[in-house]
């Protein structure tokens, strides 16, 4: 949900574009033949092949265009896991690693992530009052599923998860509200968290009564 959703881009696409816009192409035209994460790691070992460091990485991260103050929300992030090495190439691998049992999850989740399954072990884990679930594409589509009548699913509006829950509506239990912008977002959580302020801040919607975790 970071991508799209968090961020107003593709944090995939971001890097790629920065600092090596000629494998722009190349990212285009292995999407679909390769697994996505697989092709992340590939093309961050080519950056690092033309001299691309761990800071010129984190300064391109910083850079990312957030949506509000959101940075600074999250108690828990749920991802595809990434180290440097010793010589500072940056390494992702899928959460669901090759070595491992594929998740076999009968929804159309992609391989490396199973957020549903993910999701599941957080409701399960403590009483939740009730969960509000932002997305974009496809793989947030099984963590829709999982959620109860008076939750909120939040999906991008005009993306895959759209489509998704609009295919199989009655795999989704929750409330939907489809957005465009934070600023939906924004009007979405108003009566949620009780916002009073005319022009809240989404680190006040978000940190009242609320534990914040992302699930990319």
């Amino acid at each position: 949900m970071y991508s799209r959703t968090l961020i107003e881009t593709d944090s995939d696409h971001w890097v790629i574009q920065q600092l090596g816009e000629d494998l722009v192409k190349s990212q285009e035209d292995l999407f679909g033949k390769m697994q996505w994460t697989d092709l992340q790691d590939m093309l961050l070992g080519q950056l690092f092949d033309r001299g691309v460091t761990k800071q010129d990485l984190e300064n391109t991260l910083r850079q990312v265009p957030m949506a509000y103050e959101v940075d600074q929300l999250f108690s828990k992030v749920i991802t595809n896991p990434g180290q440097f090495d010793e010589q500072g190439r940056l390494h992702v691998s899928r959460f669901h690693g090759l070595d491992l049992e594929p998740h076999g999850c009968a929804n159309p989740c992609q391989p490396n992530l199973c957020k549903g399954r993910e999701l599941q072990k957080l409701i399960d884990a403590q009483p939740w009052d009730q969960i509000v679930y932002m997305g974009d594409s496809t793989n947030d589509f099984c963590p829709s599923t999982r959620l109860r009548p008076h939750d909120l699913v939040l999906a991008r509006a005009e993306l895959l998860l759209e489509k998704a829950i609009k295919a199989q509506p009655e795999l989704v239990r929750a409330n939907v509200t489809y957005w465009k912008s934070a600023h939906d977002v924004l009007q979405a959580c108003h009566g949620i968290f009780n916002i009073s302020s005319t022009k809240p801040s989404l680190s006040t919607a978000a940190t009242t009564n609320a534990s914040c975790n992302q699930l990319v």
